[in-house]
This record gives structure tokens, sequence and C-alpha cells, in this order.
């Protein structure tokens, strides 16, 4: 029977984001803020794009070069868009049918969070489902794969550390000489 394959999903560097978005620095953090977004730090403290975070800057990217201007953008996969009026078009609803109490910007992070929460959710339960598998929980061909990496660290090849710490060492005091010399 096959494993099924996990998609692994690469975080995105600012700096690689603006070289295939295609912008500078300025415009980019411009787009982040007016997309709402607060780029993550991963453990060594980097910054990153999700994937989805990365598309929806590339649609803003490409809302941009049709209209010139980022006005009116909201996203790729909602129907709905901002009018003039900074009201939505795109409802066939009547004003006043849905009680909105809060500002646009505010549903749409808010909407945001719940569509990124989605969206890592998959991969959160993987890590929970992780941080509680035992060796006996891992599929044989893991176990395999532990039991020789655990071997490897148990029986370590076998080399001469002292011919290898005598060689290092003469090759260092042969360069200290020819650099004294040179100074002469």
């Amino acid at each position: 029977m096959s494993q099924p394959e996990i998609e692994v999903i690469r975080p995105i560097r600012p700096d690689e984001a603006m070289e295939q978005l295609g912008v500078k620095k300025d415009a980019f953090y411009d787009r982040l803020k007016y997309l709402g977004i607060k780029l993550d730090k991963d453990d060594d403290s980097k910054t990153f794009l999700t994937q989805a975070q990365f598309e929806q800057m590339e649609a803003l990217g490409q809302h941009i070069r049709e209209t010139g201007k980022k006005d009116g953008f909201l996203d790729r996969n909602s129907a709905l868009t901002v009018n003039q009026d900074s009201g939505l078009a795109g409802l066939d609803l009547e004003v006043g049918e849905i009680p909105i109490d809060e500002p646009l910007d505010d549903l749409i992070q808010a909407a945001g969070r719940l569509a990124a929460h989605r969206l890592t959710a998959p991969l959160q339960v993987i890590h929970a489902i992780a941080d509680q598998m035992t060796y006996d929980d891992l599929p044989d061909n893991l176990r395999q794969e532990v039991d020789s990496a655990r071997e490897r660290t148990q029986n370590p090849p076998k080399f001469q550390a002292q011919s290898i710490a005598s060689n290092l060492l003469n090759q260092w005091r042969e360069q200290r000489a020819e650099a004294q010399e040179a100074t002469l």
C-alpha cells in the first residue's frame, strides 16, 4: 500500500517574494500594510510569507497592473470589490440587510485570520500527531530509518583521530613557518 504524499509548504522569504513580484522594498512593505499582512518569524527569527499570503500579494500586483492603483482590491477569490463610494459592489443585498458594526478593514482582517487558520489547520494537526507519536507508532519504513540513524550514531565509522590531528597540526605549523619566512 502506498503512503499518501504530504505537500510540504515552503515559507517565502521577503527578498525572494520581492524578486518574484518584481517590486522594491518600499512597495513590498506598502502592499503588506495595505493587505494587513503581518510577517511571521521562523525558529531562526527570520520573517517569511506563507503561500497564501504570497498569492494574495500576487493578486494585488495583478490588480495594480490592471487598474494602476491598489484601491478597489479585496481578494482575488472574492466576488466583492470596493466601489468609488467605498461601498461593496458585487452584493445582491440591500444596504442594511447585513448588520455590520465593524469597519471593512477589520472585517477583512478577521476573515483573513480565519482563512489563515483554515489553511494551516492540517499542518497543525500533523504536528500535534507527530508530537504524540512514539517509535511503535511509526510506519515500518520510518522505523527502519530511525534504526539506521541510531546504529550510525552508536557505531560511528572507525578513524584514526591521532593521525588526522597530527597531519592537521603539521600543516598548520608549515603554514605558520612559511608566513614567518615571507615577512622576513
